[in-house]
């Protein structure tokens, strides 16, 4: 069967499990342009408020009081957001859990993504900001 895409005649064939195989339909003999992405210059990147270590550590402290656990991988980059929103991997040492080096503790925590956090071993689903993270165990959020 023939059908016409952009003013030229392809075949069309239909395999044995039903599906199309439109054979030839882009013409790769012309160069595709390149498309440079444009940025509005309406939006601006968000400043992240600046925090003390001493203030981070005293929040950390708080979370790990109230049983907050943090599972990740230090591939992932959502678990480097939220350690990096924290202070970083040695402010959160006590309420991290890296699982490539500790995997059977995840394993046993029922850890299927990162990061995973969990509080008082429940699976927290909130906010993870440090807003959420006060409201969920009734730490202050830190001071700027």
């Amino acid at each position: 069967v023939m059908t016409l895409y952009r003013e030229r005649e392809i075949p069309v064939y239909i395999s044995k499990d039903g599906r199309y195989l439109f054979l030839n339909a882009l013409d790769t003999s012309q160069e595709i342009p390149k498309v440079t992405p444009t940025v509005s210059s309406t939006l601006t990147p968000t400043q992240a408020p600046k925090y003390s270590t001493e203030e981070l550590q005293k929040f950390v402290d708080c979370l790990n009081e109230a049983g907050l656990k943090i599972y990740g991988a230090k591939w992932c980059p959502h678990c480097q957001n939220l350690v990096n929103m924290l202070g970083g991997y040695d402010v959160v040492e006590k309420i991290y859990v890296e699982c490539t080096e500790q995997q059977e503790v995840c394993d046993s925590e029922g850890v299927t993504a990162y990061p995973t956090i969990k509080i008082n071993g429940e699976e927290y689903m909130g906010a993870r900001t440090f807003e959420g993270l006060s409201k969920a165990t009734g730490c202050p959020v830190p001071a700027e």
